[in-house]
């Protein structure tokens, strides 16, 4: 389903490259029940390797086993918060 938005997001890059980094991973799992969460950090970087722009994000993500597949049966992202308890988007 996210598909479309996906590749619009992309194609608008243009020159930009997208850094992708995964910090604090946790990952519980049984036999067909998974949760994973993380800090994710999106940055955009010029052709000359510069940040322009970067964004972290917390994300949760719970997975369901059916016969041999996993399935995502929730996901939620979030921004994480300081002190006082206001969210920050830009670092």
């Amino acid at each position: 389903e996210w598909a479309n938005e996906v590749s619009d997001w992309l194609g608008s890059l243009g020159e930009e490259n997208v850094s992708v980094n995964f910090e604090m991973v946790q990952i519980h799992e049984s036999d067909n029940v998974g949760f994973a969460s993380a800090l994710v950090t999106y940055q955009a970087i010029s052709s000359g390797n510069t940040i322009l722009r970067s964004m972290k994000n917390r994300i949760t993500i719970g997975f369901h086993k059916t016969g041999n597949d996993w399935k995502v049966i929730h996901q939620h992202t979030s921004a994480p918060v300081n002190a006082e308890l206001q969210a920050i988007l830009n670092f």
